[in-house]
């Protein structure tokens, strides 16, 4: 029987108050607070009340029980912003028809990886030579002279040298992605098989070194390493997701957790810096940018439109809201970014359309964008860079 608390993103939810014991209610606590807010039974209310935030996934309570949070959007549209944040494959999106829970979306992206990593050991896994220094009983290499002449007489020669090996970056972010994939929460007994494989087969040639998520993705891919860019831009997606939260030697210790309002920053920056490239050359995109105020005081825009010459023509804020109409606050921080870039356009974009024409706070230029995440994501995605066009040919006539 699934005893599992089901909600969705922003979403309450409660439960009897002999549903838990004090002890796993403060350890679910302790380790997903910030993710999924719990509260005592009171006098009040005399239950268990979760109340979950923008972060979707499963966060187990103990060995049997979980809260699980779903995504407001389709779990398809989930694998389809995925696969435009992280550049996966097309052929991800177009083969993902049958994932209908975040479940289903893990199981599935781990598996190409896994057999991807396969299908790459079978042809041949990427060399190249590694500079080593080692005690060896014959010379190779170079002779390491400081390091023997202080030692005493022996058999062996301190010796640098280079040594093509397996054992290179590009194998070890597959490799420790495999690796904690194999600890991870996987429902298919068989994609869990094909994980396993992967990384015992990786494991014979290649060290697990620990790899950060900005270091997944290499800047260069030459022809003989192409398949490399599509793996190490799904590794760049588990590192980014998989949340390490039970002690070490439990099962399943790595949920994949999404944060959504993160994942919608990325993706419309993913849309938005592919659209620029292609049609407006002469723009960049900055994303995260950083705006000083004063002493102790700065901003954090999300994403920045500069021309050639680095004037800023528009400040865009991410909202991950359902909201029919901006709130006050934010046309606030849209002005108030707006004004620290010396620009006179602000856009706030959200996750649906909001159908209002754009409006004027002072000398400001207010426009309320969105990506309709409700309807298939590559047709919301070209809607609204049409709409962005719009907002930029408004720009560049007004001078």
């Amino acid at each position: 029987m699934n005893d599992d608390v089901e909600l969705r993103e922003y979403q309450e939810g409660e439960r009897v108050r002999g549903y838990l014991d004090d002890a796993t209610a403060l350890a679910f606590r302790q380790r997903f607070g910030k993710y999924v807010t719990l509260d005592f039974p009171t006098p009040a209310n005399d239950a268990w009340t979760f109340k979950a935030d923008g972060t979707v996934g499963y966060f187990p309570l103990d060995a049997e029980r979980g809260v699980r949070v779903r995504p407001k959007v389709a779990v398809r549209n989930v694998v389809g912003m995925l696969a435009r944040a992280y550049d996966l494959p097309v052929e991800i999106l177009e083969r993902s028809h049958d994932v209908d829970t975040l479940d289903d979306a893990f199981g599935y992206l781990a598996g190409h990886l896994a057999r991807s990593v396969l299908k790459r050991t079978k042809r041949g896994l990427a060399k190249a030579y590694q500079p080593r220094h080692d005690n060896l009983p014959v010379v190779r290499g170079r002779i390491d002279v400081s390091a023997q002449v202080r030692r005493p007489i022996g058999t062996r020669f301190a010796c640098h040298y280079q040594e093509h090996t397996f054992d290179i970056h590009d194998n070890r972010v597959l490799r420790w992605t495999l690796l904690y994939l194999s600890r991870a929460r996987l429902r298919d007994p068989a994609v869990k098989g094909q994980v396993r494989l992967a990384q015992h087969t990786l494991a014979a040639v290649v060290a697990a070194v620990p790899v950060h998520p900005q270091d997944a993705v290499a800047r260069y891919y030459d022809r003989l390493r192409q398949d490399y860019r599509s793996m190490h831009a799904l590794c760049q997606l588990f590192l980014d997701h998989l949340t390490p939260t039970l002690h070490r030697g439990k099962a399943e210790s790595m949920p994949l957790l999404i944060a959504m309002p993160a994942l919608f920053e990325r993706y419309v920056f993913a849309v938005l810096h592919e659209h620029l490239r292609r049609h407006w050359p002469d723009l960049r995109l900055c994303a995260q940018k950083h705006a000083p105020v004063t002493v102790g005081v700065s901003f954090k825009i999300d994403l920045v439109i500069q021309d050639a010459s680095g004037r800023t023509l528009l400040v865009l804020d991410t909202k991950y809201k359902n909201h029919t109409t901006p709130s006050s606050q934010d046309v606030q921080q849209a002005v108030a970014y707006a004004e620290r870039m010396g620009c006179e356009w602000a856009a706030l974009v959200y996750p649906q359309t909001m159908g209002l024409e754009p409006f004027s706070i002072g000398r400001k230029q207010i426009c309320c964008l969105g990506i309709d995440l409700a309807s298939d994501v590559r047709e919301a995605a070209a809607a609204f860079c049409a709409v962005v066009d719009g907002v930029l040919g408004d720009i560049d006539e007004g001078g």
